[in-house]
């Protein structure tokens, strides 16, 4: 059985990262053709072929010509446009991310009675930005689907009633995307702590993907962040997620983290390695969080690395 992403990704074992995702930076804005093509030469010499956008819009500034939100570039720059020029000529594939949510997001699932209304609003605040997205480069062979931005982690927080609501709000933004065009991927990348038991994991994930219209799941490792995921107690999880994903035909790649929040934030080629490592068996593609961390120091080291 094919699953609802079956062009998203390799069905192969990854052996390399392939993908990487991108924040915009000030300095971004101000690059032309040369900048860009060099940057996804670089990338492919590293042996990938993937870039995500994590946000188009980023705290209510837009990063390509919107007509609801005012624009991070001059009057007449498209930096959005000039970075899908380039993949295009790099033959990449790109997802465009959609809004990020600082203000609400973080604690909405613990103010319930708010939350038919955050749906509601939230929703189409994004489908308004896919759509606009979309009439822009939806055109563009490098476009290969919208990255849905808002993190999920499935823990207590959205359990029991508030479940549907999440499911709602992934629906009616997923939705948007395939209204546009059915082969464009609807993907989101959750992240996990330990608080909970895997079994539980499994299951709310299970629930969670059932009813939801996602074609790709990007599980963030953890690793790099503080919350005590190592690359050792991470496999469990992937391996529910796994089954759960493969229970509900969709796609899992993973979310292999470049950085470390932890002192002395040194992040050695030999922790990327062990990453990838037991990350590849459960996943079709891993992609890395993120390009500023592709430093020259560490990109050279990358596991499974091509030169070009």
């Amino acid at each position: 059985m094919s699953t609802r992403a079956e062009s998203a990704g390799s069905l192969a074992q990854p052996d390399r990262i392939s993908g990487v995702f991108l924040y915009w930076r000030e300095q971004m804005v101000k690059e032309g053709p040369r900048e860009w093509d060099e940057r996804f030469a670089f990338l492919r010499r590293l042996g990938m072929d993937t870039l995500i956008v994590q946000f188009s819009v980023i705290e209510g500034t837009a990063y390509y010509p919107s007509r609801d939100h005012p624009a991070a570039a001059p009057e007449g720059v498209d930096p959005t446009g000039l970075m899908m020029a380039a993949a295009e000529r790099a033959g990449f594939a790109v997802h465009l991310g959609v809004a990020s949510d600082e203000k609400s997001w973080w604690d909405i699932p613990y103010r319930p009675s708010e939350l038919p209304a955050y749906v509601e609003r939230e929703s189409e605040r994004n489908s308004r930005i896919s759509r606009e997205l979309l009439e822009a480069y939806g055109g563009s062979p490098a476009l290969a689907g919208i990255y849905l931005s808002h993190e999920i982690h499935l823990g207590d927080e959205w359990a029991g009633e508030n479940m549907p609501y999440l499911v709602d709000l992934f629906n009616r933004m997923s939705d948007e995307v395939k209204r546009f065009s059915p082969r464009l991927v609807a993907s989101t990348a959750p992240f996990f702590s330990l608080r909970n038991p895997v079994e539980l994991f499994e299951e709310r994930w299970r629930e969670f993907l059932s009813q939801t219209r996602l074609d790709v799941l990007m599980l963030q490792d953890g690793v790099g962040c503080d919350r005590n995921i190592t690359v050792d107690n991470m496999a469990p999880f992937y391996a529910a997620m796994a089954r759960a994903c493969g229970a509900t035909g969709v796609e899992l790649w993973t979310d292999l983290e470049l950085f470390d929040l932890k002192p002395p934030r040194v992040v050695e080629p030999e922790r990327i390695a062990a990453q990838l490592q037991r990350e590849a068996p459960y996943v079709t593609k891993v992609v890395a969080y993120s390009i500023a961390n592709l430093t020259p120091d560490l990109a050279p080291f990358l596991p499974g690395l091509m030169q070009a």
